[in-house]
């Protein structure tokens, strides 16, 4: 049953106020699943498209914006070859199809997000790419609607049932925790790229297996998102294009927590409070930078930013969360997007054919030239970087991935102090 029309919540159109203003972005995020065996054929391409939207009813959901008053309006009928369809690459160019579909923005009188099946880059192999307006649905959300379409859960299904909440109860926590919320963007970020991003994008992803991640977090007390993290850390301090060499400065790194499981809700949408962290590139140490790392998470974690951020999305004026929006995301707040969205646990499939590897493909924020995620299935982590095309050396980042994964996994645990475990997405 498709869901009535509804207003948009102060975080969608904030989304939506953030990419059109000052000058538009590309706001898309997406997923690329990987298949082995026989892809199909352009018919049962069609068919898997509109599989997304029955799985999914919001996504039947078209936005509308009339002066101050937007809403999301019900768009029964849908139609396949605007929605996606079958996209033919050439041997080798998967990397390319992803690139160029990425760049391609639906049309604006469709709901906004597609699904692309791709083949022809390699013998026996076939991808399904699925893309969304950051607006309609975040990292969480596509892993449950793959977890829904290729894992035959039911639109119905829900592991809680949402807590309601009031405005003025939010109104409320916010007034609480505003100054503390505040004083969380300082201290200013002194730029750690030099490069300002051009608004483009392209993708490079490599794996590693899951256990290793796991392995370090459980020796040295902290959580998979640490490790995450802490390799990330690595890595720019490797890259000869993170200049944070002109001083021992951080690289400010924005890290977004889920909200679905906080407010007891499993239904696909935008549900993220972001939180702040520092990367200590300049410290020479790798277990010191793991450690600094593990620190700053849980001070983080601790602060009440996420429950106040969350009430702040429900309950503040749409101008208001769109102006923290772009406070958030300035180059003077962060230097970096790094996202770490939690895998599904179970086996998916299509038809029959096991789903092998799933790529998360981020955005970038206006005027950075670069964001790092995470997401693990099947015992594999994958890291995805989107890179500005203008920023040299891009491919190299996935080079640099799995040393310094490994440079973690070498470490010698000595004197740690456990912190509880909790997942950030």
């Amino acid at each position: 049953m498709t869901p009535p029309g509804r207003p948009l919540t102060g975080l969608e159109a904030g989304f939506f106020a953030y990419g059109s203003r000052p000058t538009p972005i590309n706001l898309q995020i997406g997923g690329l699943v990987l298949f082995t065996g026989t892809p199909p054929g352009v018919d049962e391409g069609r068919r898997f498209v509109l599989a997304w939207p029955d799985a999914v009813p919001a996504l039947g959901l078209v936005p509308h914006f009339e002066g101050r008053r937007s809403r999301w309006l019900v768009r029964p009928e849908l139609d396949p070859d605007r929605q996606g369809g079958v996209w033919e690459a050439p041997p080798g160019g998967l990397r390319a199809a992803v690139d160029s579909l990425m760049a391609e923005e639906p049309p604006p009188d469709i709901p906004p997000w597609q699904c692309w099946l791709i083949r022809g880059y390699a013998e026996g192999e076939w991808a399904v790419l699925v893309k969304a307006h950051h607006a309609l649905l975040d990292g969480a959300s596509l892993v449950q609607l793959a977890c829904r379409v290729l894992g035959g859960t039911s639109a119905e299904e829900r592991r809680h049932r949402p807590r309601r909440r009031g405005r003025a109860g939010d109104l409320v926590r916010v007034a609480r925790g505003l100054l503390r919320y505040v004083l969380r963007f300082l201290p200013v970020a002194t730029g750690a790229f030099a490069f300002e991003g051009t608004g483009a994008r392209r993708f490079e992803w490599t794996t590693v297996p899951l256990a290793t991640l796991r392995g370090v977090a459980d020796r040295h007390g902290c959580t998979v998102n640490d490790v995450f993290l802490a390799a990330l850390t690595t890595v720019l301090r490797e890259w000869p294009h993170t200049p944070w060499r002109r001083g021992p400065r951080p690289v400010w790194t924005l890290v977004p927590a889920d909200l679905h499981e906080r407010d007891g809700d499993d239904e696909p949408a935008a549900k993220v409070v972001n939180l702040r962290v520092a990367l200590p590139c300049h410290e020479p140490d790798a277990r010191r930078r793991l450690r600094a790392v593990a620190r700053a998470t849980a001070i983080s974690k601790r602060s009440g930013h996420i429950a106040t951020g969350a009430a702040g999305s429900r309950a503040l004026p749409v101008w208001l969360v769109s102006a923290i929006l772009r406070l958030t995301f300035s180059r003077w707040h962060i230097d970096l997007l790094a996202s770490n969205v939690r895998g599904s646990r179970r086996a998916l499939a299509y038809e029959g054919t096991p789903m092998t590897g799933m790529v998360p493909l981020g955005f970038i924020p206006r005027g950075h030239p670069l964001g790092a995620f995470l997401v693990s299935y099947s015992g594999q982590a994958c890291i995805g970087f989107a890179v500005d095309p203008a920023l040299p050396g891009g491919d190299a980042l996935c080079r640099l991935w799995e040393p310094a994964v490994q440079e973690l996994d070498e470490l010698d645990v000595v004197g740690t102090d456990r912190e509880p475990e909790e997942a950030l997405d």
